[in-house]
């Protein structure tokens, strides 16, 4: 079972389960004691509704009480409840209907949702809400990019490969994974390139003319790309001051990046992430973007690299 619990690396869902054992085991708690228990978890973040909603309707969902200060029973003879509430179905109704992520599931499938779905309200009016894309000419809008996203994910999902016609000459593409830049609303699908055994990020714009050969990923693919990735790991911790919006701008630049961040007494971030050497001069570009909010601490060799990159620049304006 602690297996399952590392799978999901969901703090609700083990958090739910432990309460469920306490209680089992003689603990008495009311809904006050849950929520207490819910309200204090470190990961606790709460963004998609107000007034605590959706744990509210998960705690009703696993227990029943007799009264507002009764203590909470497991109701083992009733059927296992399920814990999608009604903001989650709000959501999933509201990512259905948006056209910008209907590549993500098969258009029947969506369409068998949304049916399912037909009464329940969407999370907010879609009228009153427009995502813009500032990046017309590479953003994510568009049929036929969409299109070509909806054929990534389906190669994706089946392992298959992919031809791209270049200049007349079809070549395969392996893919491995389909990559989202918030910052620049922007996708790119990383690659495994065969012939000279390499990983590769090639942008969705640059990916007009392809199609799925139904051809296989060979097996050792995997372990080749693991290998690889493993060589090319890098990171690099950031000193942020919390002036200018820099932490806000920091965390969307670094959208797509896995990191971690640490408050210190002064206020300040501690935020280290982690990439792949390959995307350097990227990283380079989105700290300059951060200005003097920012401090590199490590690793040295990515400080001097900045330091003489701001030389150079105001080597233009004297």
């Amino acid at each position: 079972m602690m297996s399952l619990f590392e799978e999901t690396k969901n703090p609700l869902f083990n958090l739910i389960c432990q309460i469920v054992n306490e209680i089992q085991a003689g603990a008495k708690l009311t809904r006050k004691d849950i929520k207490q228990k819910i309200y204090e978890m470190k990961q606790f973040q709460y963004l998609e509704a107000p007034d605590f909603e959706r744990e509210e309707e998960i705690i009703d969902l696993m227990f029943k009480f007799q009264g507002p200060n009764d203590y909470a029973a497991i109701p083992f003879n009733e059927p296992v409840p399920n814990l999608i509430t009604q903001t989650e179905l709000s959501w999933l109704k509201t990512v259905l209907m948006d056209k910008d992520t209907a590549f993500l599931i098969a258009e029947n499938f969506r369409v068998n949702l949304l049916e399912k779905l037909e009464d329940i309200p969407p999370l907010y009016n879609p009228e009153i809400w427009q995502k813009l894309h500032f990046k017309s000419n590479e953003s994510s809008s568009g049929l036929k990019y969409n299109q070509t996203l909806t054929l990534i994910v389906e190669v994706l999902r089946d392992r298959k490969t992919l031809c791209r016609q270049t200049n007349g000459q079809e070549e395969i593409i392996i893919p491995y994974r389909l990559e989202y830049d918030l910052f620049n609303d922007r996708y790119a699908l990383l690659t495994w390139n065969e012939n000279i055994e390499v990983a590769e990020k090639i942008f969705l714009e640059d990916l007009s003319y392809i199609s799925s050969n139904n051809k296989p990923i060979p097996e050792n693919i995997e372990s080749k790309l693991q290998n690889f990735f493993l060589k090319h790991e890098a990171k690099i911790t950031l000193l942020l001051r919390k002036t200018r919006n820099a932490v806000e701008r920091c965390f969307e630049l670094f959208g797509s990046y896995d990191k971690q961040a640490r408050i210190q007494n002064d206020g300040t971030y501690l935020l280290t992430i982690k990439y792949y050497d390959f995307d350097e001069e990227e990283v380079i570009e989105r700290i300059l973007s951060l200005g003097a909010a920012v401090t590199v601490i490590d690793p040295e060799s990515i400080r001097k690299k900045i330091i003489n990159r701001l030389i150079e620049i105001r080597k233009l304006y004297k």
